[in-house]
Order: C-alpha cells, then sequence, then structure tokens
C-alpha cells in the first residue's frame, strides 16, 4: 500500500509542478469561464476584497489568483492586491482579506524544514484586531511550506495547520474528491448557497494541507479515515521512512466567527482558482472534475460577506438618487456634491445649453421658479454596461404655479460613473419637457 502510494505521489509531482524546479509549467488558465449568471452586485460597486501579495506568495492577484480575482469582480466585488507588510492602515476599508499560500523568504525556491512563519507579531496583532472589528479573513495554505507559514496566523484565531500533505491512503487520481454522499462535505451555509441551483454537493481539491479547527467552528469539509499525513522534511520528496499519521480530525475547510468578523481557513489554494498544467491539463475550478467549485467559490465569499440577497443594478441606481433628491432638499452641499462626478455634465436639448460642474449645477437648480423644487427620476430601464450604468426615463418637476402645482416631465437618458464602490452622476440628457 506505502509504495503505491509514494509511486501516485510521485507522478503527481510530475504533472501538477508544485516543486519550485518545475513551477515553469504550471501557469494561469488565462481563458478561464469566470463569469457569474446573477452577481450578487452591480459591476465594481461591491465590497472591497485584497488579497495578499506582501508575502512572497504562490498566489497573487495578477498570477496564480487572477482567475480568482476575476470570478470576484465579476460578481461585483472590487478586488486589489497589495504588496508590503499588513497593518491597520493596509486593512481599512477592505470588507475580505485572502491570504493564498504566503511563505517565508528563508523558504523561497528552498522547500525544507523549518517552515518559519511568513507573517510578524505586529501583522498578526493587526489582522486580529481587524477580523475582531467586523474584517472577514480568508486564509488559505497549501502543503508544506506554505502551512507552515500561515501557521502562526492561523493559530491566533485557534486553527492549527498540519505541515505536509494530505492523501488518500487509497491511491486515486487527483482530485480528491469531498461529497454529502461521503459524509466528508457538510451542510454550512456556503454549500447551501442562497438561491436555487447554489446548493453543492461535492467539491474537488488537488494535494494540500490538513488543519484543526477549533471548539465552535463550522466545518464545511472534512477528511475520512482513507486519507493521511505526509510529513517529509522536504516538499515532495517521499519514501519509506516518511512520517505519516492519520487525518480523522483534521478538515479540508471551515469558519469561525470571531467578535465582530469571521474567520475561513482552507488547506488548498488550487481548487479556488484555474490552472494549466503541461499545457492544456486543467487545475481549479475548470476542471472537468470540479463542476461545483466556481460556485462553491462565490457561495463561500457571500457567506464570509454576509449576503442575504443580491442587489440588482436598478436598486443601487435608485439608492444614489434617493440620495440626491434628499441632498437637494435640505439643501445639503456636501451630500449633493457626493452625488456627482467631478466632470458630470447636464445637456439640455430644449434650451442648447450643457451645464457642466457641480457648481454650475446649484446655479442651474437656482434658477428654476419658486421656493421649492421637487426633481423625481423615474427610471425605466438601466442596463449594466462594463465601465457605465446607463439608466432610460423621465424627470419629474413639480414647480409651484398659484396655490397649484405644475408638473413637468422631461424623458431622460443617465449615465453613471463607478468610482471606489459608489455610483456617481455623470452624463444626464434631457429631453423638451411637456406639462402633465
Amino acid at each position: 500500500m506505502m509504495r503505491s502510494l509514494l509511486t501516485l505521489i510521485a507522478l503527481v509531482t510530475i504533472l501538477f509542478c508544485d516543486i519550485p524546479t518545475l513551477s515553469a509549467q504550471q501557469v494561469t488558465d488565462a481563458n478561464a469561464d469566470v463569469s457569474v449568471a446573477t452577481p450578487a452586485y452591480p459591476q465594481e460597486l461591491g465590497p472591497l476584497v485584497l488579497i495578499d501579495g506582501g508575502h512572497q506568495n504562490l498566489h497573487q492577484v495578477d498570477g496564480g489568483f487572477a482567475p480568482f480575482a476575476g470570478l470576484l469582480r465579476a460578481d461585483g466585488y472590487r478586488v486589489k492586491g497589495t504588496d508590503g507588510p499588513i497593518t491597520t492602515a493596509s486593512l481599512t476599508g477592505a470588507r475580505i482579506l485572502v491570504i493564498a499560500n504566503p511563505i517565508h523568504p528563508s523558504n523561497v525556491g528552498n522547500w525544507v524544514n523549518p517552515c518559519p512563519s511568513a507573517f510578524t507579531a505586529p501583522e498578526i496583532a493587526a489582522i486580529k484586531a481587524w477580523v475582531e472589528q467586523g474584517g472577514r479573513l480568508l486564509l488559505i495554505a497549501d502543503h508544506m511550506p506554505f502551512a507552515g507559514a500561515a501557521g502562526d496566523l492561523a493559530a491566533a484565531f485557534g486553527f492549527t495547520y498540519a505541515n505536509g500533505f494530505a492523501n488518500r491512503a487509497n491511491p486515486s487520481w487527483p482530485p480528491d474528491r469531498f461529497s454529502r454522499q461521503q459524509q466528508t462535505l457538510l451542510d454550512h451555509p456556503a454549500t447551501q448557497g442562497l438561491r436555487p441551483g447554489e446548493h453543492i454537493d461535492s467539491l474537488a481539491a488537488f494535494t494540500g494541507s490538513a488543519v484543526k479547527a477549533p471548539a465552535g467552528a463550522q466545518v464545511i469539509a472534512r477528511f475520512s479515515s482513507e486519507h493521511r499525513l505526509l510529513l517529509p522534511d522536504t516538499a515532495w520528496r517521499f519514501n519509506a521512512q516518511t512520517p505519516r499519521e492519520p487525518l480523522d480530525d483534521y478538515a479540508l475547510g471551515a469558519t469561525l466567527n470571531v467578535g465582530k468578523g469571521m474567520v475561513a481557513c482552507f488547506t488548498e489554494a488550487a481548487m479556488f482558482t484555474a490552472q494549466l498544467v503541461n499545457g492544456n491539463t486543467q487545475v481549479g475550478f475548470t476542471a472537468p472534475a470540479a463542476p461545483q467549485n466556481k460556485q462553491f467559490i462565490l457561495n463561500l465569499v457571500h457567506y464570509l460577506d454576509e449576503v442575504r440577497r443580491y442587489a440588482t443594478p436598478k436598486e443601487a441606481l435608485q439608492s444614489l438618487l434617493q440620495r440626491h433628491g434628499e441632498a437637494l432638499q435640505k439643501q445639503n452641499q456636501d451630500a449633493y456634491n457626493a452625488c456627482y462626478d467631478p466632470d458630470a455634465r447636464i445637456y439640455l436639448a430644449d434650451k442648447g445649453k450643457n451645464v457642466q460642474g457641480v457648481p454650475a449645477f446649484r446655479e442651474f437648480w437656482n434658477t428654476l421658479p419658486g421656493n421649492s423644487v421637487a426633481w423625481i427620476y423615474e427610471v425605466t430601464e438601466v442596463h449594466d454596461l462594463p465601465e457605465h450604468l446607463l439608466a432610460i426615463g423621465n424627470v419629474v418637476v413639480n414647480l409651484p404655479a398659484g396655490k397649484q402645482v405644475k408638473k413637468y416631465i422631461q424623458p431622460m437618458l443617465l449615465i453613471c460613473t463607478r468610482k471606489e464602490g459608489q455610483l456617481h452622476l455623470w452624463r444626464l440628457y434631457l429631453q423638451p419637457d411637456y406639462t402633465d
């Protein structure tokens, strides 16, 4: 049995190329399908997700985790990479921090024990404080040396990474599958999903480590009695003397509520992205053997983000227009200015007039007769375009006329920009009005 297992692992080493000298054969799948049928947020209007790139990470936002980043962007999230130490300041404004396969400088190109922590004590303290105040951490650490490098950070939340290789004792071709049928995939909000079609029955993983979850954690996927932990001194170097242990109490992944925030620890990174090995072998959420990994990634991120329902582009626009209307009625200059793009313009077709800039808008509103103006947008169509959000409808202006109020209706075309997770009014085209 041991010989067959070692033979299998040797073959996996050649195919999956995780050993540093062969890593050039493992590349990001630039053509991975990262489309999302029903995004959680309109484009670029979701929370900020940071992907760590300051700890010699094997997977970064523009590298091994580019498909992961693309998937989250298609889901409406704003995704940015980090470079440098993690501090309280660097985490400001972020909803989720993703750390995948960090490594200590001493282990770069040298995947041997010991495997020191990739994070300093001040970094760990900053991350823990941020989570306790409401941040969400997704920590992913593969087989050694990555599990060792992430160990101290995980331990700050009660998780214990095993700095080795998790495999089935019965040889099986990767990926390793975790399923409800095998009772290795458990019921969890991330496996249930929010809508029909998001239910997860199986996951595929592509050789990683294992983690012990603390009391109070919710395990998502666990290892079975068939699994073993191999503990070599050097990554991917196995022999008959390599220590091995059972994995009965270990998980593939689990989540834990911490203060106002949340932590998710996983032990395999390839399942969260898309790669090609030896030219055309698909690994990750595009692999034929991993048909539900892509949806699981979205489910997990939605769970961490506490998404309860998906926001539509029309709802996002209506929120902006409501803020605009309230600011106009209350004469709140700062709130009013925040609704506009700095290069905003209004085109008045009936007057052949082009009003440009927020100060000019105030002057324009002040030229309207009456002591009060009720400016209402009636939106009939919304189109979520790659660069802008476009709306078609009417602008309704109620102007005092003696003891009565006269309603003017102007067909409009409204275009909004997206910046820092907010919509801003950019172009407003108004056709000649008519009275109702």
